[in-house]
């Protein structure tokens, strides 16, 4: 009975560390869309300053505006795909002590 209580406890406390590691994955890749979205808009600004032909100016500011909109909608894509993900761990985990990760909200800066 010991040794399957160990098996047991073993399976469990491998399950937890691969649940952590999906938590800390999850959290820089929607860090990144958000900065990469901030970074487009940033040059979009940039592009309706700096001085250019009309057209060159236009082509510039629509491919940054393009890119800022899809980097957001990746963020709130995975943001919304992880939902359900972050819900049952959350659920699982309140049960748990000292599990950091059963409160994280990855939308959170």
């Amino acid at each position: 009975m010991q040794i399957e209580w160990c098996k047991a406890r073993a399976c469990a406390k491998c399950w937890e560390e691969e649940v952590e590691l999906l938590m800390e994955e999850m959290r820089p890749i929607l860090q990144f869309f958000k900065w990469e979205a901030c970074h487009w808009n940033e040059l979009w600004k940039e592009c309706a300053i700096e001085p250019a032909e009309d057209s060159l100016r236009e082509g510039l500011i629509a491919y940054a505006a393009r890119q800022a909109s899809l980097c957001q909608a990746l963020s709130h894509s995975f943001s919304a795909s992880w939902a359900d993900t972050l819900a049952f761990v959350a659920k699982i985990n309140h049960s748990l002590p000292n599990n950091s990760y059963a409160n994280m909200d990855i939308d959170s800066d």
